[in-house]
């Protein structure tokens, strides 16, 4: 017995998922092979049948340059039974990805389900430049066919392009982006070349300005849109808290008195209201009186009271109120403004906490139902998820207006759509890379939309029979940012979009082309928030066509992200939307009555995602979801990292969820969602990282530090995201590259020998080299990462017996067990769980403390721990913090660099500077 997992149940009841419903013992079985890797992985599911992904371990010098058992071949999906020899099969379906490798253990190849192959180079540091597709499958678009990036001196990405010739120094450039640093590796200009290369002098480009430093700040100081729009962040007057603790206090338009939006927190980075200015309109979560005034969020940090009033003639223009059942799922939405209440909601779930029922109207007392019905929505869910059974009432009448039967595949795929009632919609289609082909339409699911993929798996066309709706482009870094609408068989509009930096994927300026010239002037600019990735504030648009932007709207937003209304200047709402709760938009007049379509052809709204008016597609960074069916068009790019239904949205909670890279849900419960400016790029949609990575050394008692980084996301060897789940158990098996004198050369470690090995990292030069983590028992390497010295003799130890102060000034935590710590209060207790912090120093003061099981820790900074659905500790940011102990008094730690969150129970602690 290895102790690792080989079964997981959810809402158990006796173990058989073959017996009572679908929710009861959802089950997931796990099997290793001899080097104690992950062989198969099943979901059991009744309904489609046990869904059994397979993985292929060992190489040969046949198919790599390292012939080693332990790297994975291949993947085997469900709906295939290709032998683990890589055969075909007796049903001939070719459902597989395979890899190869080279002597560095680098993937230089994958070869798709479509038998498109991807091929990799890496430069002398093992960076990757090149993502070459030397064979494309059938029915592949092939515009784009090789992504170059180069790396400047310091090894920090400074270009990324796209070919349309797989061979290197060959084909011609389809678009181009070049990023450029200051001294202290902040970007400050990224050029973005729609058509063919950069060219620093014409290209349009996004730039930022910062703080010189001489006030001991790098904070951000300015955005420079396209066309040269100004944006200013500013923290406050000189001296003020927002000043000290670097706190965004207002964004500031172009001409440096109009503010935008203007910002008030709980503690470093909590907002807790959103001041809109020039319209007079305020988001409020503290409207209370006395000693706790914030009664916009309960006690476990949710919003209760999402209310924008106009604070001119203290009146609601939009306020939801919401509910929850004990373990956190929204039970219903109350919207006070609609004067006739039809527009409330009450939803149900099932054992698992998925949503199956939805009614809307008016709310009954008990805020436990709908005593005047509208609309409602019903769902039978399988065990992985997918819809078996849709059902809907749209006019409130009780009876089932469209009644269906929706039947999948072991992979998760629609094979078939049936109605005892209503209208007989589409029935999707896939390629065999799991791409939606044939997509029945949002807008009238009776008729379909016919769709084609690149190498990436990314959407470049949908047509309607012979005509062509729409075409799109994407740049190396994935962002869309060209569209191309059609009107029958004559192309009726070609638009541009320029973004944020990568890491954010905003749009904020658009632009039209006319006979192959993009616009001088922006189409519409927007301006987006700090409060989350899509807070959206304002649009500003042509709507004459005469290169002045003569409209601006404010953007509305509720617990959810959701846009549910649009004011103008003077503060006055012009258009309302309402949505079903899987994104379906309706739009309304300012009354909340129905109408037929926008006045203002907004472009974001469900959950702040990018809404498409021609399609009634979204569009989410990654992937593209379809409202109607309830999933996306492609599988998730993380594969079973966060779930084993890859076109699952959500988790199929969508009143409590949102997914804002198209890669895995996140919790829409919280009251705070920060996207500080200045913070490190530690985000799912990365694009620079940076850690410290903690070294438990048994062999000598101490406990190392180290720092990390890497210039894209942490990857693994099949450049996939790596995470953590709250269950998982990290060390580091192995760490080579670099050079001997380092220490790094193909040196094995665990536990009991990575201390000294470590110690004797003493070169004061980073070492590009790799790390290899085993999870739960299971190998993952990442590549390409830079180790650097922390001080001059490398990384620092301390030792609980004789601790030393941190001579950087930095607060380290040593996470245990997240476990141990109770999201339900403001207070970390020990004692609930294995010890959660081993240590705290405290600069200055040249103290060590340890926490022991029986010591509760308070700090009076209202929660400002989290902990997500992957059971991580988010959010400890910069700035003074306050510690109550039991026998110690209080301890007020700095946090130098702040923590953006670490992944837990782990033996490896992962820090963010």
């Amino acid at each position: 017995d290895a102790g690792r997992v080989v079964k997981a149940i959810q809402n158990y009841v006796d173990g058989n998922p073959a017996t009572g419903g679908a929710d009861e013992d959802v089950t997931v079985e796990m099997a290793y092979n001899a080097d104690g890797q992950l062989s198969t992985l099943t979901a059991k599911n009744p309904t489609t049948g046990d869904q059994t992904t397979t993985y292929v371990y060992g190489t040969t010098l046949t198919d790599s340059e390292i012939a080693t058992s332990t790297l994975k071949r291949a993947e085997i999906y469900p709906d295939s039974d290709d032998t683990t020899a890589l055969g075909d099969g007796a049903d001939s379906t070719y459902d597989r990805i395979e890899f190869k490798y080279d002597r560095q253990q680098r993937v230089t190849e994958v070869k798709d389900q479509q038998e498109t192959v991807h091929a990799f180079d890496f430069d002398a540091l093992g960076r990757p430049t090149q993502d070459r597709v030397t064979a494309l499958g059938s029915g592949v678009d092939g515009a784009v066919r090789r992504i170059a990036t180069e790396y400047d001196v310091l090894g920090r990405k400074s270009r990324i392009t796209s070919y349309d010739n797989p061979t290197v120094e060959s084909g011609s450039i389809v678009n181009d982006l070049a990023f450029v640093y200051d001294d202290f590796g902040q970007l400050v200009t990224e050029y973005q070349e729609h058509g063919g290369a950069v060219n620093t002098g014409t290209s349009l480009k996004v730039q930022y300005a910062y703080a010189d430093g001489s006030s001991n700040t790098i904070r951000l100081t300015k955005m420079t849109y396209p066309d040269g729009r100004e944006l200013n962040y500013n923290y406050g007057s000189s001296g003020s808290t927002d000043d000290a603790l670097s706190r965004v206090a207002s964004l500031i338009d172009d001409d440096g008195s109009t503010h935008l939006v203007d910002y008030s927190y709980l503690g470093h980075n909590t907002f807790v209201q959103t001041d809109y200015p020039e319209p007079d309109l305020r988001y409020d979560l503290a409207m209370g009186a006395g000693d706790d005034p914030y009664d916009g969020f309960d006690r476990f940090g949710r919003v209760v009271d999402s209310r924008w009033y106009d604070y001119g003639s203290s009146a609601d223009v939009d306020r939801i109120l919401y509910g929850y059942d004990r373990v956190g799922n929204r039970t219903y939405r109350e919207q006070t403004c609609d004067a006739n209440s039809y527009h409330d909601e009450v939803y149900g779930y099932d054992g698992v906490n998925r949503l199956t029922d939805f009614d809307r109207g008016t709310i009954n007392g008990g805020k436990d139902a709908i005593s005047t019905l509208k609309c409602a929505q019903e769902w039978s869910l399988d065990p992985t998820g997918n819809w078996s059974g849709f059902k809907e009432d749209d006019d409130g009448d009780s009876s089932w207006g469209l009644e269906q039967t929706r039947t999948s595949n072991a992979v998760n795929e629609i094979m078939d759509i049936s109605e005892t009632s209503g209208p007989a919609w589409i029935t999707p289609v896939y390629n065999r890379a799991g791409n939606m082909t044939t997509i029945p339409k949002p807008a009238d699911a009776t008729s379909s939309l016919d769709a084609t993929y690149d190498a990436w798996n990314r959407l470049v066309k949908l047509e309607e029979g012979e005509d062509t709706v729409s075409e799109y482009v994407y740049d190396g870094a994935k962002r869309r940012v060209v569209k191309k609408t059609y009107s029958g068989h004559t192309l009726d509009e070609t638009r541009h979009f320029y973004h944020t930096d990568p890491r954010k994927w905003q749009v904020i300026e658009e632009r039209r082309e006319s006979g192959g010239t993009i616009s001088s002037n922006p189409d519409r600019q927007f301006t987006w928030g700090l409060r989350y990735i899509d807070d959206f504030v304002l649009r500003d648009r042509d709507t004459d066509s005469n290169g002045s932007l003569d409209e601006r709207l404010y953007a509305l937003q509720d617990a959810n992200w959701n846009v549910t209304a649009l004011a103008d200047t003077s503060g006055d709402v012009q258009e309302r939307y309402a949505y079903s709760t899987y994104g379906t938009p309706n739009v309304l007049t300012p009354t909340f009555t129905t109408r037929a379509s926008s006045s203002f052809d907004i472009e974001v709204l469900y959950a702040g995602y990018r809404y498409e008016q021609a399609t009634a597609l979204y569009h989410i960074r990654h992937r593209v979801y379809q409202s109607e069916l309830g999933c996306w068009l492609q599988r998730d790019p993380l594969e079973y990292e966060v779930g084993l239904n890859l076109y699952c949205y959500v988790r199929n909670m969508p009143p409590s969820r949102l997914d804002p890279t198209g890669l895995q849900a996140v919790s829409a419960t919280s009251f705070a969602y920060p996207t500080d400016p200045n913070a490190a790029a530690m985000k799912a949609w990365g694009f620079q990282f940076q850690w410290w990575i903690g070294f438990n050394a048994a062999a000598d008692g101490k406990f190392y530090y180290q720092k990390i980084h890497s210039q894209v996301s942490l990857l693994d060897v099949n450049r996939r995201v790596l995470h953590w789940a709250k269950s998982d158990v990290v060390d580091i098996a192995q760490m080579w590259g670099g050079d001997a004198g380092g220490g790094f050369t193909d040196t094995q470690s665990n536990d009991s020998n990575f201390g000294p090995f470590v110690k004797n990292h003493v070169s004061a030069n980073p070492k590009v080299c790799h790390v290899r983590f085993r999870r739960n028992a299971t190998m993952r390497i990442v590549d390409s990462i830079t180790v650097d010295p922390v001080g001059p003799a490398g990384p620092r130890a301390y030792n609980p017996g004789n601790p030393v102060n941190d001579p950087q000034g930095m607060v380290h935590l040593h996470y245990w067990d997240s476990d141990g710590l109770d999201s339900k209060s403001s207070n970390v207790n020990g004692a609930e769980g294995p010890q959660l912090f081993e240590a705290i120093t405290s600069p200055g003061a040249n103290q060590f403390y340890r926490l022991s099981w029986a010591d509760k820790v308070d700090s009076t900074v209202q929660r400002p721990w989290r902990i997500n659905p992957l059971g991580n500790i988010k959010l400890i940011k910069t700035g003074t913090l306050r510690f109550a102990f039991p026998d110690k008094g209080r301890l007020n730690p700095t946090v130098a660099g702040g923590i953006d969150r670490t992944y837990g129970p782990i033996t490896v602690g992962l820090w963010q500077q």
